[in-house]
């Protein structure tokens, strides 16, 4: 028994209990050798929600707690008997080491306190204490119990997205393995059957599967040189002539002037408009027009491509130029899956970008656009071959 007979007011008496959380499922545990102590306590904690139980020592405490589990321990230091409050948070710590313990005592000292803190405890309530008081002390502690949980929660989280990253680049690395050990295993074996079988359409195929092996396993590098993507639209599109003709398609292309020549490398700037002229070709009606515009401004070249056909379900316009995405029955290996992924490849590390838009009725509209170094943005380099 350690109580004092003034009533020591505090700064909580005149709040409102209302405001103070409940926790219905929290169980505590109040251990004191005064009745009144033990009944004022255990009336006010229930009527916060809490599940208590209560003892009048430590060592009639120490049997309950090894029967029953507690989340928290509201104990008297001084009490008759063999175990005191220093002893039972001691001995409650090594029963429950999770469960929070807070003392309560009417003649603290530094040398009490350090030693109850150095046992587990994590509060004290000093005596004559109100039950509002009772309330707050119990209530802070609880919250902090609960932010504990949180950042546990959180921590376990950040693993479990760490542990999937770590994964991931696993599966990357796996991925950039096998794509390169195909590459090596296929390119010229296949290449020479290919070509003495007179397959195509087979051989188009494999050679989109091996650039985009090249061009996944590394880093893509580029030659530099000054590339006029008027020039090299219309010679696609002449060199594609036999397919358009033959859909009776006609092809129109008009660049405004001026448009500067970009910086980049010819043979990939090639195999990307190549594949999305074929694409456009083989998405366009029978008799359609296919239209190819060229323009300039802010420093970026742009060229769009339009075809009568809608290459992908407005919904899914954002995978088109994912690697192996396809349009249902209508998307074959000439103008689909890898290809569109290797376009976008290229263009990215050109430092440009691709884009498709099939919300307008009258079809498919491709946009590439190209960023035109400060060089290639002077009046004489417009004119370079």
């Amino acid at each position: 028994m350690d109580t004092k007979n003034e009533a020591a007011p505090d700064a909580t008496e005149g709040k409102s209990a209302r405001s103070l959380p409940q926790f219905p499922t929290a169980r505590i545990l109040v251990v004191d050798d005064e009745p009144q102590i033990r009944e004022i306590c255990r009336r006010t904690l229930e009527r916060r929600g809490f599940v208590v139980k209560t003892a009048e020592t430590g060592d009639q405490a120490l049997t309950i707690l090894k029967d029953q589990k507690f989340d928290f321990l509201l104990t008297d230091i001084m009490m008759p008997g063999s175990v005191d409050g220093v002893g039972l948070v001691e001995e409650a710590k090594h029963i429950c080491p999770a469960m929070d313990v807070v003392i309560m005592t009417g003649y603290p000292t530094v040398d009490t306190a350090v030693r109850a803190m150095k046992q587990g405890a994590s509060d004290y309530l000093l005596k004559p204490f109100s039950p509002a008081y009772l309330e707050c002390v119990v209530t802070r502690n609880f919250e902090k119990r609960s932010l504990a949980k949180e950042l546990d929660r959180e921590n376990l989280m950040r693993n479990e997205f760490e542990t999937a990253f770590l994964d991931l680049q696993k599966l990357q690395r796996l991925q950039a393995d096998f794509l390169g050990k195909l590459q090596h295993d296929l390119r010229t074996p296949l290449m020479n059957i290919l070509e003495l079988s007179g397959t195509s359409q087979m051989r188009k195929m494999v050679e989109h599967m091996l650039r985009f092996c090249d061009a996944d396993t590394k880093e893509i590098q580029l030659g530099r040189v000054s590339v006029r993507l008027e020039e090299l639209v219309k010679a696609l599109v002449e060199a594609q002539r036999s397919l358009w003709e033959e859909k009776e398609l006609k092809v129109e292309v008009s660049f405004a002037r001026p448009v500067a020549p970009v910086w980049g490398d010819a043979e990939l700037l090639n195999t990307a408009f190549k594949h999305l002229l074929l694409n456009a070709i083989h998405f366009s009606n029978k008799g359609a027009v296919i239209r190819i515009e060229g323009t300039q401004k802010a420093g970026e070249a742009s060229v769009t491509i339009q075809n009568t056909g809608v290459e992908a379900p407005v919904h899914e316009v954002s995978k088109v130029f994912d690697r192996f995405y396809q349009v249902g029955e209508h998307m074959t290996q000439t103008v689909g899956g890898l290809g569109r992924a290797l376009v976008r490849k290229i263009l990215k590390a050109h430092g440009g970008e691709v884009t498709v838009d099939t919300g307008d009725s009258v079809g498919s509209v491709c946009t590439v656009r190209l960023p035109i170094s400060a060089d290639c943005s002077k009046p004489e380099c417009a004119g370079a071959a």
